[in-house]
This record gives structure tokens, C-alpha cells and sequence, in this order.
């Protein structure tokens, strides 16, 4: 009895031994049947499987009345607008403004010393009053033949060259009372009294903002429908509800050779000060033409690397149960403008074809879905008229 119980135990050890050795090949083996097994099993189970119609909103393609327009980003600029700076040097005596006032033209903005220029005003002044005094007597003398034609006609230009110093004097007193040029606000003062000015040292800004300019640019491609006159839409980040009109006033005859760009300048009112200059803009050049096209919104196009796409929801013939089953179709189109959140579509779509506006990550060309009850299928009774 002890023998047997002893083989048994014999025989488990050398198992163990053998799987201890083997183990890993029978792994293997054992993976490799259940996914054979698998493999035969998996797919009679999903034989029969169909996903369920994916939920999509969609809206019907219209047809709209559109103004042609281009599309620029540009910067305002001052009509009027300088930074003060003195003409000759001196020293600051007096600040006659605060910043940020309004002002008018020849106003006073600030004074430098002109005691020296005083004094040769003054001196200048004298000779000639004693000019003008010898001239008048040297003409009464040559009546008498007293004096020469020669020495009046020498004291007759010492007389204009007195007369121009006096000029020069009140012209260079004149430039040490530094004046604003025209109306307008004033910006931060740069500068303190007493401090020593060298020619052309910055003061304070001078600018009137009732009028502005907008600056921009165009591709070359463009010059042919670019007129003077024509509106001009600028929208700024400050008031991003509210649009102000401009007007083309000038467009730079040459084309720029590093860009190969149009330089244009509008013209606008800025009357209540809502603009300042150096704001950035978006702005949209509005041709004269009009045209019909076919519009859908933005979130219907799928953009990508092989072509603008969007899905259009088809009914296939009904199946043999009577079932009419919804499906998606792939249309490449081509696209146009875009105005207020609309893209107009020039090819690849027609009026009234449903334009799945939401959901088209879960799609691809003959997806089941199904349509939204809350999406707009029905098209405005009157198309927009931009």
C-alpha cells in the first residue's frame, strides 16, 4: 500500500517537474487555441449587429442675395496728430497745459527763456528807430544838396537790416512760446519745468481723433475692382457689436515689390471720440456687385487637408420590412465668402439639400442617422438681403 501511495506521489512530482519546464509553451498553446476559437465564434455573434443611427442636427441649404465683399484687417491713424517739440533750445520757464486737455490752435503749451532775445529785441528795436530817424534826416539834406544820393542809399539799408533784425528777434521770441498747431486733446506730458530742451525734444502729443484714417492692404489680384468711394465695414475688439462706415479716399498707385500688396486708406468720422488711432481692425471692403449664391452655416463645413466637406442626409429606398432608412453622403464643395456666420457654398451643393449642421465627428459617407426633431429644416419665407 505504502509502494503505491509512494509511485503516485512519484509520478506527481515528475508532472510537476515537466509543467514547471513547459509551462510557457503551454501558455502559448493554450492562447493559441482559445483565440482560434475565438476567431470562429466572434463574428457568427456579431453577424446580424448594426449600430444605431447616429443623432444629427440639420438645416436646409438656401439660396440668398449676397453683396460681394473683400475681407482686410487694418490700423486707424489719426488724421491730425504730432508730438510737440520745440524748434530752438532753451530752458522750460512755464507749462501752460495739463495732460490730457483739450486745446485750440495757438494756444500756449509751454514757455522757454527768452531773456537774451528780449534784450536783443529791444536793442534791435533802438537801431532802428535811430535808422529810420538819419533816413528821414539825410532826405531833407539832399534836397539842399547837403548830402549825397549815395549815403542816403546807405542808410536806407542800414535801415532794412535793422528792420530784419527786429524780424528775427520777434520770430525767435516767438519759437520759445511753443503753440499748439491745430485742435485737439493732448496726451502725457514728457517733460518738467526748468529742464533744458535741445531742439526737437518731445513735449506732449497733439491729436485730433475727429477724423481718421484706416490703413490697409490688398493683393494685387484686387486692383481692378478697388474704386475710390466705396464703403468700407470696420469693426474694432473694443466694440465688437457695433460697426462704424468708412470711405476709400485714397489707393496707392504703385504695387508694393517686397509684398506685391495695394496700400488703400479710408476715410471716417470719429465725431463722438468712441475710435482712437492705433486700434487694430477688421474690416470688409463692400463691391458694388451682387450675387445669388447658396448659403449654409459654418458649422456644417468640415474643414481639412483634403478638401472642404460637408454631410448630406439622403433617404434610401425602403428595405423589405418597409423601412425607410436615413443615411449620410460625403459632398466636397467648394467654398466663398463668409458673412455672419454663413459660408456660401459655389460648388458641390444645391438649394434645399439637408446640411448636417452638428455631430459630424461620429460620421463617415453612408452613416446611419437620425435627424434631430428640434434641428431648422424649414428655409426663411424671404432671403437676407446683406
Amino acid at each position: 500500500m505504502a509502494t503505491g501511495k509512494n509511485f503516485i506521489v512519484h509520478q506527481l512530482k515528475r508532472a510537476w517537474l515537466y509543467f514547471k519546464k513547459f509551462w510557457k509553451v503551454l501558455a502559448i498553446l493554450c492562447v493559441v487555441i482559445a483565440f482560434i476559437i475565438a476567431s470562429k465564434i466572434v463574428p457568427f455573434l456579431f453577424m446580424n449587429f448594426t449600430p444605431p443611427p447616429v443623432m444629427v442636427a440639420v438645416q436646409l441649404a438656401t439660396e440668398e442675395t449676397w453683396n460681394k465683399e473683400l475681407s482686410a484687417i487694418g490700423t486707424l491713424q489719426a488724421v491730425q496728430a504730432v508730438t510737440i517739440a520745440p524748434e530752438v533750445e532753451g530752458r522750460i520757464t512755464a507749462i501752460h497745459f495739463n495732460p490730457g486737455q483739450p486745446v485750440k490752435a495757438g494756444d500756449p503749451i509751454i514757455q522757454l527763456n527768452d531773456e537774451s532775445e528780449q534784450a536783443d529785441l529791444k536793442r534791435n528795436e533802438a537801431q532802428l528807430a535811430y535808422a529810420k530817424t538819419t533816413v528821414t534826416r539825410s532826405k531833407k539834406l539832399i534836397k539842399s544838396s547837403f548830402e549825397s544820393q549815395a549815403d542816403l542809399d546807405q542808410k536806407s539799408a542800414t535801415e532794412l537790416q535793422n528792420a530784419a533784425q527786429v524780424l528775427q528777434s520777434k520770430a525767435v521770441i516767438d519759437k520759445k512760446n511753443v503753440r499748439a498747431p491745430f485742435d485737439g486733446i493732448l496726451g502725457i506730458r514728457q517733460i518738467d519745468l526748468g529742464q533744458y530742451l535741445q531742439p526737437g525734444t518731445a513735449v506732449v502729443t497733439l491729436t485730433n481723433a475727429k477724423k481718421l484714417f484706416v490703413n490697409f492692404t490688398r493683393p494685387e489680384r484686387d486692383q481692378n475692382i478697388l474704386a475710390i468711394g466705396q464703403k468700407v465695414v470696420v469693426k474694432v475688439d473694443a466694440f465688437p457689436d457695433k460697426s462704424f462706415e468708412a470711405t476709400i479716399s485714397t489707393i496707392e498707385p504703385q504695387v508694393s515689390v517686397e509684398t506685391r500688396n495695394i496700400k488703400i486708406q479710408a476715410t471716417m468720422d470719429n465725431d463722438d471720440l468712441l475710435l482712437a488711432p492705433g486700434m487694430f481692425a477688421e474690416l470688409k471692403v463692400m463691391l458694388p456687385t451682387k450675387t445669388h449664391t447658396v448659403v449654409i452655416p459654418e458649422t456644417a463645413i468640415d474643414f481639412s487637408l483634403y478638401g472642404n466637406a460637408v454631410y448630406v442626409v439622403i433617404d434610401q429606398e425602403k428595405d423589405k420590412e418597409g423601412k425607410t432608412k436615413t443615411v449620410v453622403k460625403r459632398h466636397y464643395v467648394d467654398v466663398g465668402d463668409h458673412q455672419k456666420g454663413k459660408a456660401s457654398i459655389t460648388k458641390g451643393l444645391n438649394v434645399n439639400d439637408r446640411v448636417v449642421i452638428s455631430g459630424q465627428l461620429k460620421l463617415d459617407d453612408g452613416t446611419s442617422v437620425m435627424v434631430d426633431p428640434n434641428s431648422t429644416l424649414t428655409p426663411p419665407k424671404k432671403p437676407t438681403v446683406y
